[in-house]
């Protein structure tokens, strides 16, 4: 937080202490002046407040990239290339004619308000804020009895679905069990019956959803990720270890894999592996224990405090020559750059 208001502080001082301290020999624009072309490039380059606005903007902006990972990097990197596109709409400059005399007197003062309110929302948008906290993005849907919940959650919000009805399939509409257990927070306090297939069914239900809720509730913002944009499909990235097998004689093939230094996308080459995927999915099927898995992405964040940024899933395991069935929500991720992305922990 500390280190956060002091960049704060030294990105507020260097934009208003401009009119006091500018040296017109100092300050430049974000791109080389001396390859500007298009009028737009011609008019920021040919006033030495706008070059400093287009140069601070440029800062705060890879202050803000930096400071995102993943989908949400995406998102601000295309966000940036949309309004660096739009200013020409906005300002009346067409990209291929040269402007009037007053026509660019109208746009110099349109660029420099558009700069303006531009470098304020991005520094509000890196300013911390106590009124409002980070949100981790809820990328695949989390179903409860009348509503599918995606999208950013606060902890707060999170906590509140802890009471929220499970979604049973209409299977328990009063609750399940003697004591009528029908959110997380009796779930966790109250017991369920489970002497029967039918009764670990229906618990499956609240493991599922309660299991996701846990982790989500210790979702903090990742301090450094290895992830890189890197899905949950990409074959390449992912280790044998993520195949589902159901005996000793399965683990030990796996871990052969493994010491062999190959991914997912090696054996596929081989014929022993099938991978195909939808969104934020991937279904496995892996030949060598007639067994499918189901991976499922829901949240992307730092889960079990070490600062990197884990992958939170779903996984169901399915004998496709059989009734074995196993469901339960991991963490994927990796330490470094050149490992293979692995179950970090699973529940």
């Amino acid at each position: 937080m500390k280190k956060q208001i002091k960049l704060l502080s030294l990105l507020l001082l260097m934009f208003i202490s401009f009119n006091i301290f500018a040296d017109e020999q100092k300050y430049n624009a974000s791109f080389a002046c001396d390859k500007a072309n298009s009028p737009l490039e011609k008019l920021i380059c040919g006033d030495q407040y706008l070059r400093h606005l287009d140069f601070t903007m440029a800062q705060l902006f890879t202050v803000m990239k930096n400071q995102a990972y993943g989908a949400d990097q995406l998102v601000i990197i295309d966000k940036q290339r949309q309004w660096l596109k739009d200013r020409y709409s906005q300002c009346g400059i067409d990209k291929n004619s040269q402007l009037t005399d007053s026509a660019a007197d109208k746009a110099k003062y349109c660029l420099m308000n558009l700069y303006e309110a531009k470098n304020l929302q991005l520094l509000r948008d890196i300013a911390p804020n106590d009124k409002t906290q980070w949100k981790v993005n809820i990328t695949s849907g989390i179903d409860f009895d009348n509503k599918t919940v995606t999208g950013k959650l606060s902890h707060n919000e999170i906590e509140q679905l802890t009471y929220a009805k499970i979604s049973g399939g209409g299977q328990f509409p009063e609750g399940l069990g003697e004591n009528k257990v029908k959110n997380c927070q009796e779930y966790w306090m109250k017991s369920v019956p489970n002497n029967t297939t039918y009764d670990m069914s229906m618990a499956g239900f609240f493991d599922h959803t309660c299991g996701v809720l846990e982790r989500l509730l210790h979702a903090e913002k990742p301090a450094e990720s290895y992830l890189n944009n890197i899905q949950i499909y990409d074959a390449q990235y992912l280790s044998p270890t993520l195949l589902p097998v159901v005996n000793q004689e399965g683990s030990d093939q796996l871990d052969s894999y493994s010491k062999q230094g190959l991914s997912i996308a090696d054996l596929i080459k081989q014929g022993k592996v099938k991978i195909t995927h939808a969104n934020y999915s991937a279904k496995i099927y892996y030949d060598g224990q007639n067994m499918e898995s189901d991976i499922t992405e829901i949240a992307r964040a730092d889960f079990n405090g070490d600062g990197k940024e884990e992958i939170l899933v779903t996984v169901g395991e399915y004998a496709t020559q059989g009734s074995y069935r196993d469901y339960q929500v991991c963490l994927l991720g990796r330490l470094n750059e050149h490992e293979l992305l692995r179950y970090l922990t699973c529940t």
